[in-house]
């Protein structure tokens, strides 16, 4: 990395920061979100255990939030330990106190994702066809290392990254570890990291399940490996055994836990046509591609929100000839979850989020093959900052 492209990587870095951290006391402290509020009030009841064996003892584990007065608990757990245990080390685990160290360590979390998505980015464009082949070895390096750059800067100021960044739930760590199993699976490692990644991801939001078809995928477009079924087996090991340390109770003993299994049965029931549930009744009448404009006016913000669409169509257009395996994942991945969750009665934006990272690397990879002149460069710049900025 040159000097001039390790300064634009720090600064989008700080600039990245900035967005995550500015107006972290957005409510003044009067906890006005409700699943960040529920979650401070389960960090506020647990203790953390004393031994391993207390750690995985779910009937009797201080740690466990259905021993503490919650009855009705659907996230894993590992965040709110690891949150539990930090707003510890800085004496600031108090109702009060906790808020802005849970919500610094979302955006702490979600700058890694930033620099995942810059890896991500220089591997797919490292692998691409037609991504400056045809330059000498050192200026095919410094073009893959532009576009992950352009990548970075893109997922830097997408407005619900920035916005989810300020509130302490478990969906940074679940978009931390998706991006990074799919940074895994991309560069062919199907090993004993991607299983923990997809582990973690799992066992911060059970819903992570969904990205699971795609690694199955990932296998598939693979089979000409060597070894990858010792591989995927391998995978499989590591992923139970990761879930099974970070979401201990999910389990009693090796059996599911069938509070955990009701828990989940009673929040679907929250959902659908015949739901009684206030926050759900705005979803009535929801056509299936709300979520998809959404994103794109309000999730990326209307200016990268039409590079987006533009990149999408790019590279789907260029999938029977051009497109490498890691294109291939990342369009399936979108289309994925896209679809999947605009077909459920629920179609909140932030569900969305896991999407994300993908979309900023096919933004970086389409911007980086289609010249701009340096006369257009700074609008361009600038119409991107517009909507963070007044997000913020």
């Amino acid at each position: 990395m040159q000097i001039k492209q390790a300064f634009l990587f720090i600064t989008i870095l700080g600039t990245a920061a900035y967005f995550r951290f500015t107006g972290i006391y957005w409510d003044g402290n009067a906890h006005l979100h409700p699943d960040e509020r529920f979650l401070t009030m389960v960090t506020t009841n647990i203790s953390l255990p004393t031994s391993i064996s207390e750690y995985f003892d779910t009937a009797h584990s201080p740690a466990n939030p259905h021993n503490k007065d919650a009855s009705f608990y659907v996230y894993g757990t590992y965040p709110v330990h690891f949150t539990k245990l930090v707003a510890q080390l800085f004496n600031k685990d108090t109702y009060d106190d906790r808020t802005p160290v849970s919500r610094g360590l979302s955006g702490i979390v979600d700058l890694l994702t930033l620099i995942v998505v810059f890896l991500l980015a220089y591997a797919v464009s490292n692998f691409s066809r037609g991504a400056g082949r045809d330059l000498p070895a050192g200026r095919q390096g410094t073009k893959n290392l532009d576009t992950a750059l352009i990548a970075m800067f893109c997922y830097a100021v997408m407005v619900t990254p920035i916005q989810l960044s300020h509130f302490y739930t478990v969906d940074p760590y679940t978009t931390l570890f998706i991006t990074i199993a799919l940074y895994r699976i991309i560069r062919g490692k199907f090993d004993v990291w991607l299983g923990i990644a997809l582990g973690l991801a799992i066992g911060a939001k059970i819903s992570s399940v969904i990205f699971l078809p795609i690694v199955g995928i990932a296998f598939l477009l693979s089979w000409k490996k060597k070894n990858i079924v010792r591989d995927a087996i391998v995978v499989a090991i590591t992923t139970m055994a990761t879930v099974r340390i970070s979401y201990p109770y999910l389990f009693v003993g090796w059996k599911l836990n069938p509070l955990v299994l009701n828990n989940w049965k009673e929040l679907k029931g929250f959902g659908g046509p015949s739901t009684g549930f206030p926050p759900a009744l705005q979803w009535f009448g929801v056509p299936f591609w709300q979520p998809s404009l959404d994103m794109i006016v309000w999730g990326l913000g209307i200016p990268l929100g039409i590079i987006a669409v533009m990149a999408i169509l790019y590279h789907v257009s260029r999938v029977r000839r051009h497109a490498t395996n890691g294109i291939i994942l990342l369009l399936l991945w979108i289309v994925f979850l896209l679809l999947y969750q605009s077909a459920q009665f629920a179609k909140a934006m932030r569900y969305l989020w896991p999407i994300y990272p993908a979309i900023a690397v096919l933004c970086g990879l389409f911007l980086s093959r289609i010249r701009i002149s340096y006369i257009l460069a700074l609008p361009a710049l600038l119409a991107l900052l517009i909507w963070p900025f007044a997000f913020t």
